[in-house]
């Protein structure tokens, strides 16, 4: 007979497991700013097989995690070849080599007081 502490654990561990995240990250590149003071970060984000992957920039302090959902300035769906580069200390510029337009996701124009700009290079 189960006593009612062996209950209430076993109702905590199967909230746990459905309540914790089935996503995880893959860290592509860290990319810092001239000034080091920012950071460009690439990352895969796979949440399993009921989610495709996507492939997602932030721009964050280089003492901090990527990945803030307030920092992330593009997504695409699927696992894309991204690159990144700054230009200077307060523009980034994403190149998306893979990416097609049903891909793309968000295209932030500036986040972090650093203005982004796009190119996709095989945008069909």
């Amino acid at each position: 007979m189960w006593t009612i502490t062996a209950v209430i654990a076993l109702a905590l561990a199967t909230c746990l497991a459905a309540c914790s995240s089935p996503c995880g990250d893959d860290s592509i590149s860290h990319t810092p700013s001239p000034n080091g003071k920012l950071t460009a970060t690439v990352f895969i984000r796979d949440c399993g097989a009921g989610a495709p992957a996507a492939t997602k920039v932030t721009i964050h302090s280089p003492s901090q995690r990527y990945d803030k959902k307030a920092e992330v300035v593009f997504t695409a769906r699927h696992e894309q070849n991204v690159r990144v580069s700054w230009q200077d200390d307060s523009h980034l510029l994403v190149e998306c080599i893979t990416c097609r337009e049903g891909d793309l996701g968000l295209q932030a124009k500036a986040v972090n007081s650093v203005t982004v700009s796009y190119e996709f290079l095989h945008r069909k």
